[in-house]
């Protein structure tokens, strides 16, 4: 599968070279490149590492770094300001001009998000981040834009979302604070350059409906039941049960 990212004027490109989006499995958190995939069955147990979801999640798809620090501040009269320094380049503030006034952080309007209950700014709504590339797939996919959750920053968490990026290419970026930032006495928050920001993953787009069936099923039962007895049997290797398993599916 291709997924084409790009800049969206020619002045921005130098962003994307930088900040280059990456496999998200060359991007891995770094509690998780710490810890140990060991398992002593008499010592040590086993940890989230060893964990095939978890560990599917992490290295599955692309991370998109903060393209940009971002600093957000509140000021002595309860607003807040926010500053995204790459744009403070002349080039980029060029750029700007040519792009209507390029504007780097903007907001949701606020019918969008009632209810919600989200840690947006008073006064003002829920922030969004406009990303500085456009996305292309293959038709028949599009891509799910999530905060990427076991990196656990503590700045801003990313609405999730999914476009149809085979037909629709930009794609911005709606947040809410970590924390309420309106309650902030003294504080400056700072989302740092190079820092995953995003989670990027393709799908498949279909349009078929779901058929849900929720009753009790005892074939399925017991294949459950027999596959935990092989998967215990063979030490819990995910890797030999996976390559087994997909070899008898083809």
């Amino acid at each position: 599968m291709k997924i084409k990212i790009t800049a969206r004027h020619e002045a921005l490109q130098p962003i994307l070279d930088n900040f280059t989006p990456q496999l998200a499995n060359r991007f891995l958190p770094e509690w998780y490149k710490k810890q140990s995939t060991k398992w002593d069955f008499w010592e040590q147990p086993p940890g989230a590492k060893r964990c095939p979801g978890i560990r599917d999640y992490i290295t599955d798809g692309i991370i998109l770094p903060a393209w940009s620090d971002v600093h957000f501040q509140k000021q002595k009269n309860g607003d807040i300001k926010w500053n995204v320094t790459v744009a403070n380049n002349p080039t980029i503030t060029a750029v700007s001009d040519t792009l209507g006034k390029f504007e780097w952080v903007q907001h949701q309007h606020h019918e969008q998000t009632v209810g919600m209950k989200l840690h947006d700014v008073k006064n003002y709504g829920t922030l969004k981040l406009i990303c500085p590339y456009i996305f292309e797939t293959e038709p028949g996919y599009g891509l799910e834009f999530s905060d990427p959750f076991y990196h656990h920053r503590r700045d801003i968490k990313v609405l999730p979302g999914r476009i149809e990026t085979d037909i629709w290419h930009e794609v911005n970026f709606p947040f809410e604070f970590y924390d309420n930032i309106n309650n902030f006495d003294k504080h400056a928050l700072k989302i740092t350059a190079g820092d995953p920001l995003i989670m990027v993953r393709p799908y498949k787009i279909v349009e078929d409906k779901i058929e849900l069936e929720t009753s009790y099923n005892i074939d399925l039962v017991d294949k459950q039941h027999n596959q935990s007895i092989y998967y215990f049997g063979i030490g819990n290797d995910w890797k030999r049960y996976r390559g087994e398993k997909r070899e008898e599916l083809n």
